[in-house]
């Protein structure tokens, strides 16, 4: 279908009808015959939309802010890095007291392993130190105990000592003495001092049986009772012998 142009279409208007309305009159070459005129129907024309352009922008010059909002959005900038400085500076702190900590712990620990690995060997140290010389002052002590033991034996005996001594042979005299023969050897001057105590006197009455005898080899304060079935003696050197081989058996030369 061939579009008409536009310059061959003739508006004219019509007398019938109370309108405007108009017809269209077409002139075409391309009719067989120039000078026909087709009559065509009028038609209203659409209705075509513009549209509105929006109106045209006034260009604003930019509004300065005044001191004061310049001040409080300074105020408030500062007080927000505050803000922000401080939280990160609790969180610092926090991680370098939780890391403080835990190494601080760590070394605490590995230092009292050391202080008490180092107490225990001090501690061994000393019991072996100790033993050392319990052993090796055994000996000095049990020689010095002798001697000391050597010395007051021949000292002069105390008048409490004395009685002791005569309280003993009193007592051996009485055990051995019930049934049978009973001698006595004493040193001379204890003889003597027995009869000036008046020992000897109720000892005989009391033992018809008992024998005197003295000895000056014996020391000062030993004696010796005998029967036929048994002896008894208080003999100081064989005392301190028997001291001696108690305390470790000693040699009597080193005395």
């Amino acid at each position: 279908m061939a579009r008409i142009p536009a310059a061959e279409i003739v508006s004219e208007s019509t007398a019938s009808g109370g309108g405007n309305a108009s017809r269209k009159v077409l002139k075409s070459r391309l009719l067989h015959h120039q000078g026909d005129v087709i009559l065509v129907n009028p038609t209203t024309a659409p209705l075509v939309e513009t549209e509105r352009s929006a109106p045209p922008t006034v260009d604003r010059a930019p509004v300065r802010p005044g001191t004061e909002q310049v001040q409080e959005a300074l105020a408030a900038a500062e007080k927000n890095f505050e803000r922000r400085l401080a939280g990160e500076i609790a969180k610092a702190q926090q991680i370098g007291y939780e890391r403080g900590l835990a190494e601080g712990q760590a070394a605490g620990a590995a230092e009292r392993g050391d202080r008490e690995a180092f107490l225990r060997a001090i501690a061994e140290g000393f019991d072996r130190a100790w033993e050392t010389m319990a052993s090796n002052s055994e000996p000095l002590l049990a020689e010095l105990s002798a001697r000391m033991t050597e010395a007051i034996l021949e000292c002069p005996l105390p008048e409490s000592v004395r009685n002791l001594s005569t309280a003993a042979l009193s007592d051996a005299i009485e055990g051995l003495g019930e049934t049978r023969s009973v001698t006595v050897t004493v040193h001379p001057a204890d003889y003597m001092m027995l009869e000036e105590s008046g020992i000897l006197g109720p000892l005989s009455q009391n033992h018809p049986n008992l024998n005197w005898r003295t000895d000056a080899k014996l020391d000062r304060g030993d004696w010796e009772a005998r029967t036929d079935a048994a002896v008894v003696r208080r003999v100081a050197r064989e005392l301190l012998s028997d001291l001696r081989d108690r305390l470790g058996h000693l040699d009597e030369d080193n005395a």
